[in-house]
């Protein structure tokens, strides 16, 4: 039972770092024409990172505010692929400002 236990740990810390190679959440991105941050604007990033390579747009119902009703949000999300000597990142809007940036795996 205690090999079956240290097997089952072991497999999951495995999985847990694989997951954790494929994006790395940060609050900052450096463009050509300036960092971005969490909270930045559509058009600042667009400003300073350029079209994104792939855009995906949805829309998505929350908790409200005072957790007792629901509003819908415009959920963006952008991939940039700066090629191969550069990390590539997504970044995920919430009804226009960026609220999350992940760093992927380098570009092609």
């Amino acid at each position: 039972m205690n090999k079956f236990l240290l097997f089952f740990t072991a497999c999951l810390l495995v999985v847990g770092f694989v997951e954790a190679g494929f994006a790395v959440e940060s609050s900052t991105c450096r463009c050509t024409n300036g960092i971005v941050s969490t909270g930045d604007a559509m058009v600042e990033v667009i400003a300073k990172c350029g079209e994104p390579t792939m855009k995906t747009q949805r829309e998505e119902k929350r908790l409200g505010p005072d957790k007792k009703g629901f509003s819908i949000v415009t959920i963006d999300e952008w991939n940039y692929n700066f090629g191969p000597n550069a990390f590539m990142y997504a970044f995920r809007f919430v009804d226009g400002r960026v609220e999350r940036i992940d760093s992927l795996d380098y570009g092609y």
